[in-house]
C-alpha cells in the first residue's frame, strides 16, 4: 500500500508538471509563475522517503529544507528576514549537531576501551553520507533495526556480524547516492520499497528458516541505487 501511494504521488506530480509546462507553452501563464518549483526535485524525494520508509530525522531536514528554499525562490519573506532565520535556524542545528556529536562519540570511545573496537555496537544505528562516503559496520549482540541515508554520496553498511533477537526493520534512502548492505547470517530478509530512476539489487539468497528473525529493509532510491547482499565467504 506504501508503495503504491509513492507511485501515485510521483504520478501525480509529473502530471502537474507536464500541465504547468504546458500552460507556458499555451500562453496561459508564463515561466514566472513557475519560479521555485524546481524546489518540488527536493521535496517530493523526501516525501516519497517518509511515505516508504517512515519519517526520520534525515527526511524530515530534507524536506524542510526544500520547503524552505522553496519559500526563498517565491520571496515571500524579505531578504533581511529571511537571512536572519537562516542563520538562526543554521546555530540551533549546529548546536545539536555538537551535542548529540559528542554523546556518539563518547560511546564509541568507552566501546573500544571495553574491546570493541571493531564497528559499533549500536543497536539501532543511524548512518548518513552527503557529498561524502562512508564504510560502517555493526557489530552490536541485540539488533533492532536503524537507517541510512545517502545524498551524493555512497554508503556501505556492513550487519554481517550483526545479531538479530527478534525482527527489525531497517531503511535505506539513497538520492543522487547509493548504499550497499550486507545483512547478517543469521535472519532471514525481506525487502520493500519504491524507487524513481534508480533501483534496488537483492543478491542476497533467501533463507526459509522461519525459527530466525526477520531483517525487515524498506529502501527508497531516487536517482540513486541500492545493493543488497549477503558477505562472500
Amino acid at each position: 500500500m506504501k508503495n503504491n501511494i509513492t507511485k501515485i504521488l510521483f504520478g501525480v506530480a509529473i502530471i502537474a508538471f507536464g500541465i504547468l509546462f504546458l500552460g507556458v507553452a499555451l500562453e496561459f501563464w508564463d515561466i514566472n509563475s513557475l519560479h521555485g518549483l524546481w524546489t518540488l526535485i527536493i521535496i517530493i524525494p523526501s516525501i516519497g522517503s517518509m511515505i516508504s520508509s517512515g519519517v526520520n530525522v534525515w527526511n524530515t531536514a530534507l524536506g524542510a529544507l526544500g520547503i524552505w528554499l522553496f519559500i526563498k525562490e517565491r520571496g515571500l519573506f524579505a531578504e533581511d528576514k529571511f537571512n536572519a532565520i537562516t542563520l538562526s535556524i543554521i546555530l540551533i542545528g549546529l548546536g545539536f549537531w555538537i551535542i548529540f556529536g559528542s554523546i556518539k562519540k563518547k560511546k564509541k570511545v568507552i566501546n573500544s576501551q571495553n574491546g570493541f573496537s571493531e564497528g559499533n555496537t549500536e543497536s539501532r544505528p543511524e548512518y548518513f553520507a552527503i557529498f561524502s562516503g562512508s564504510e560502517q559496520k555493526n557489530i552490536s549482540n541485540d539488533f533492532k533495526g536503524g537507517s541510512a541515508l545517502a545524498i551524493f554520496g555512497g554508503i556501505d553498511v556492513d550487519l554481517s556480524s550483526a545479531c538479530l533477537i527478534s525482527n527489525a526493520e531497517f531503511s535505506a534512502n539513497a538520492i543522487f547516492g547509493g548504499i550497499e548492505i550486507t545483512v547478517p547470517e543469521n535472519a532471514r530478509i525481506e525487502v520493500n520499497g519504491f524507487a524513481l530512476l534508480g533501483g534496488c539489487d537483492n543478491t542476497a539468497p533467501l533463507n526459509n528458516n522461519l525459527s530466525l528473525p526477520t531483517l525487515k529493509i524498506n529502501y527508497f532510491a531516487f536517482c540513486g541505487g541500492i545493493d543488497i547482499k549477503r558477505k562472500s565467504l
